[in-house]
């Protein structure tokens, strides 16, 4: 899963990258790793001793989850609306801004299947930014913070606000650039960029 601002209105969405092992749909492999799994924790801590899986499905041929954050402390899932209806087996999710629009777009990488890339299209009256930035330490100026004002939330005291780190999560290479959203075709004011070892950069 990989947090991201995708409508860029200032606050951050999730997109989930369901499935674990789809085969065979009317035989599932979950029983026999249920009996094991409620007995010995020496058992089930050791591969050796699972059942054989054979063709049998886990938690196979799951939708996918694009959760949209109202600003409200609540989430929507949209992802069937929007186009992401595959049930691959998905192992990473990257969002990066692949066209240098100011837009995150979605690649996700699943296992015996396609990579996928979802191109995000938003209303023309959506402004956005993208920054990439480097140092002398970093080539990527890993370890830093960016804020982002002028954007919807700064109208409520606060600003959109983003930490890069070089262990985000296992198995997915999300881009170190800076992608900030204004929620209206107004530009953005500012934005500051803050290393954990150093003073503020604007």
């Amino acid at each position: 899963m990989q947090f991201g601002d995708l409508n860029n209105d200032g606050y951050q969405d999730l997109y989930v990258a369901n499935g674990y092992v789809s085969a065979d749909r009317g035989a599932s492999y979950w029983y026999d790793y249920s009996k094991i799994a409620g007995g010995n924790s020496l058992i089930i801590s050791d591969a050796a001793n699972w059942p054989p899986m054979g063709t049998r499905s886990l938690s196979g041929y799951q939708q996918k989850r694009l959760w949209i954050n109202d600003a409200a402390g609540h989430f929507t899932d949209v992802a069937q609306a929007v186009g992401a209806s595959d049930t691959f087996d998905g192992r990473s999710v990257a969002l990066v801004d692949l066209w240098n629009r100011g837009v995150l777009d979605v690649v996700v990488a699943n296992q015996k299947g396609p990579l996928l890339i979802y191109k995000t299209r938003l209303r023309p009256t959506i402004n956005g930014s993208t920054s990439s930035l480097k140092d002398g330490e970093h080539r990527n100026a890993i370890a830093r913070r960016c804020d982002c004002s002028g954007t919807t939330n700064s109208k409520n005291g606060r600003s959109n606000c983003r930490k890069y780190r070089a262990a985000a999560a296992s198995a997915r290479r999300t881009s170190a650039a800076c992608t900030s959203g204004s929620a209206s075709r107004r530009a953005l004011r500012e934005l500051s960029f803050r290393w954990l070892r150093a003073s503020s950069k604007r």
